[in-house]
């Protein structure tokens, strides 16, 4: 008996206790469950919570990224899972944004965030029509991609600036939509003056306008004046262009409109640009001529001139006087030489003294003569077919030459004349149709030029962003 009593008691104990057993595993599973249901659903509010930020720049397009995100990536771009109003895994769709870096496609951008060469390759595809990524995509521009829970594409968005922009959707019936999006602006004239000092280009950078616009001013008055070597501090000028604005941003700048120029050695010059229809137009002066000649005034960008026109002139190498029938540009070695006329290649040869030499002929029984080159302008053949401003060579010191320099010539009738002194022929002028319209725009343009109406911008037209002229600055 003493022996088995405590045995007996304890195997009592034993078999209460396998009685409980299932009851307490159930407890404890249950426990744990539930413990492990708080932790998932607290931990994905908080993940939802960290997200807000994202989710509102992402709204936000063309937002800029943090400073060390751009210094810790080439391209600037995130992801995370949005949508739904609490996480449900059949609701997710994956949303990305970034930026195109230096260096930087679209391509590696899109891939450095695991999607498919596939997806990548549709985006570029549908959008080519309107969007060239490989011509126009530029560091700066901005994308958002929306994906689909299978990892589809369901919206792709590419902005280049405030008002480019171009978007891609699919629907549910798998049918691709793209376009670019109209913005609303407000067109208005712009009328600036003020008197030259240093440079036209030095000038309008301390008006605070673009080089481009300065280019563009000088390239409408190149047929009269010689911008590099006419220009005379104290000479005052004025211009009229339409200026483009998004509320109160500035987008760009479209056509010049007039433009005006008092100098001491050019004179006084006006210029207006006229509508021909068929997006077609070009520049006039006060009695409706235009002001782009048949020759420019020079072939090439000069620092100066080096030897006139002369029957009588020293020779700097064989020493004694003979007639220089031209004008030597002096320009660094390898400056573009262009044609100042449209006509056709006569010749394109070397000889021991005009070195490298181009000769032209162009309409009224005028030829040009370029020497001294020191190469030709790739595939220029005899016969071809040239237009003004095109490229025939490039400065050189070939043939007997001291130094780089372009000798210019030209012939008319057989007879070489002064270059700078010739009488060329004038522009054309518009249509009596034109004449009407044309004094109209010219009176209401002048009075805005001259500054009578007291105001520098005039709003004069609402406008889309498929209103936008392709010459935008």
């Amino acid at each position: 008996m003493g022996l088995y009593y405590p045995y007996q008691k304890l195997k009592n104990q034993q078999s209460k206790h396998r009685k409980i057993k299932p009851r307490v595993i159930y407890i404890l599973v249950l426990s744990f469950s539930l413990l492990l249901l708080f932790k998932w659903f607290t931990g994905s509010h908080r993940e939802i919570g960290e997200n807000t930020d994202f989710h509102e720049q992402s709204e936000s397009y063309g937002a800029d990224l943090s400073s060390e995100e751009s210094q810790a990536s080439a391209c600037e771009s995130q992801s995370d899972i949005l949508e739904g109003p609490l996480p449900h895994p059949s609701f997710f769709e994956r949303r990305l944004t970034g930026k195109i870096r230096h260096g930087e496609s679209i391509y590696q951008c899109l891939h450095k965030e695991g999607i498919s060469d596939r997806n990548i390759q549709l985006i570029a595809d549908h959008l080519d029509p309107l969007l060239s990524f490989r011509y126009q995509s530029r560091p700066g521009d901005t994308y958002h991609l929306t994906l689909t829970e299978e990892g589809e594409i369901e919206r792709f968005e590419y902005r280049k600036g405030l008002v480019e922009i171009y978007c891609l959707t699919r629907d549910r019936e798998n049918t691709w939509n793209v376009w670019r999006e109209n913005i609303k602006l407000s067109k208005y004239w712009v009328n600036i003056s003020g008197q030259i000092k240093g440079s036209l280009f030095s000038t309008f950078q301390e008006l605070g306008y673009p080089v481009a616009l300065a280019i563009r001013f000088a390239e409408i008055l190149e047929w009269k004046i010689d911008f590099q070597h006419e220009v005379r501090e104290g000479d005052s000028f004025g211009v009229v262009f339409e200026r483009f604005f998004k509320g109160d941003e500035p987008i760009g700048y479209g056509k010049i409109l007039a433009v005006m120029y008092d100098g001491q050695v050019t004179g006084s010059l006006r210029g207006f640009h006229f509508d021909l229809g068929d997006n077609q137009g070009d520049y006039f002066d006060l009695n409706g001529i235009s002001l782009r000649r048949a020759f420019l005034r020079a072939p090439l960008s000069y620092k100066y001139i080096s030897s006139g026109f002369s029957h009588h002139r020293m020779h700097p190498i064989l020493n004694r006087v003979r007639p220089h029938l031209g004008i030597d540009f002096a320009a660094p070695h390898g400056s573009p030489v262009w044609a100042v006329a449209d006509g056709t290649v006569l010749s394109k040869s070397y000889d021991k003294n005009n070195g490298n030499q181009v000769k032209l002929r162009h309409m009224n029984g005028y030829i040009t003569y370029y020497n001294h080159l020191s190469k030709f302008a790739k595939g220029l053949k005899k016969g071809d077919r040239v237009v003004q401003k095109q490229i025939i060579g490039y400065v050189g010191t070939t043939g007997l030459s001291t130094g780089p320099h372009l000798d210019y010539r030209v012939k008319k009738d057989g007879k070489f004349i002064n270059p700078l002194n010739a009488r060329y022929p004038s522009g054309k002028p518009l249509k009596r149709d034109f004449i009407g319209e044309f004094q109209q725009k010219v009176a209401k343009l002048t009075t805005f030029l001259n500054g009578h109406e007291n105001v520098s911008k005039v709003l004069v037209a609402e406008v889309d962003t498929s209103e936008l002229p392709r010459s935008i600055l």
